[in-house]
């Protein structure tokens, strides 16, 4: 028997409009930042989602978590469509998704202790009761995340970057949530630091039984900490696999140059390598090319690739790609020994 997925997707769509003139104001077209994806995520799994800057990943995210709403689709938590809940259901199912967001420096409010900045939450969704209480569990969420429980009467301005950050994740699971969106947690944070945050989490993975969704420009982060992997590209899901599948075999040309560009350290492998650089830069949501969206860029692109869009398909193994040139893209498009996830 097939497990409920804990969150589900269902041709999701979040097109911003875009208006023109200065008093009568008319919609002269619409960015689509997400334009129908469909996912399923597994309680207790992690799915990385990469792709590089405008593709829609981190508006993806917030449709999830609810601070950006979506125009059409669905967003299924525990097997109940979000927005056609009850008003109780709805706030329930929003707290037990939470969010950690890219900049430590911008997501945290300066005139804010420590401590109200992690106990606000509990207060707002009467988890504990009394000031003695909340400030308990304000020490219990610091230890968690390895930060000194007397930090709590500081200011953010008094921690680094590093820190800065566990204390976001330590607000996200004042909540006790389910499934946590993690939108670029490690970029703005030196690479020593990435590691320990990298670390933090999958340990907190482990003891608490958290579900992430942990959204990167690249694989390098990506394949320390995801169960699975999606490529994302102007919108669209093009490749979803296994990590370890996708990083042996990417079935896409968008994903095999994402791949080509994970440093490895054995000299000996680097050298069977082979680098694709791609040419160009992202096309425009609010004007994406026809067909396949990845064509105005794609090396090995065809006629077909331009006027036909490609379906996400799915393979007996679980591997699902959106490519017509798939099937033989290890004859075209060698890419030699690639890193394995560990």
């Amino acid at each position: 028997m097939i497990p409920v997925p804990l969150l589900e997707l269902i041709d999701l769509k979040v097109h911003f409009p875009v208006h023109r003139g200065l008093v009568f104001q008319r919609q002269v077209g619409a960015i689509k930042a997400v334009d129908g994806i469909s996912l399923k995520v597994q309680a207790g799994s992690s799915l990385g989602l990469v792709g590089e800057s405008g593709c829609g990943k981190s508006t993806l995210g917030r449709a999830v978590v609810g601070l950006t709403r979506q125009t059409s689709g669905e967003v299924i938590f525990k097997g109940r469509n979000v927005e056609q809940s009850t008003k109780v259901e709805r706030i329930r199912d929003r707290r037990r998704i939470q969010m950690v967001f890219q900049d430590p420096y911008a997501s945290l409010n300066p005139r804010m202790t420590i401590g109200d900045i992690i106990g606000e939450p509990i207060r707002l969704h009467c988890l504990r009761q009394g000031s003695a209480a909340i400030q308990q569990r304000v020490r219990e969420l610091l230890e968690l995340v390895e930060l000194n429980p007397a930090y709590a009467g500081r200011y953010p301005q008094e921690f680094s970057g590093g820190q800065r950050q566990r204390v976001g994740i330590a607000r996200a699971l004042a909540c006790e949530p389910d499934l946590i969106v993690c939108d670029e947690p490690v970029s703005a944070l030196d690479v020593s630091i990435q590691a320990q945050i990298v670390r933090l989490l999958k340990n907190l993975q482990r003891e608490l039984g958290l579900t992430y969704i942990f959204i990167a420009h690249g694989l390098g982060v990506v394949k320390h900490i995801s169960d699975d992997v999606a490529v994302m590209y102007l919108g669209k899901i093009v490749e979803k696999a296994d990590r370890r599948r996708l990083f042996a075999s990417p079935n896409h040309a968008y994903t095999r140059s994402l791949v080509s560009a994970v440093p490895v350290p054995d000299p000996r492998v680097e050298r069977t390598r082979t680098r694709i650089v791609l040419n160009g830069d992202l096309p425009s949501p609010m004007n994406p090319p026809s067909g396949c969206r990845f064509h105005s860029r794609c090396p090995v692109a065809i006629d077909r690739c331009r006027s036909e869009e490609p379906p996400l398909v799915v393979r007996a193994d679980g591997h699902e790609t959106a490519c017509w040139r798939a099937h033989e893209l290890d004859r075209i498009m060698p890419m030699g020994a690639q890193p394995v996830a560990a």
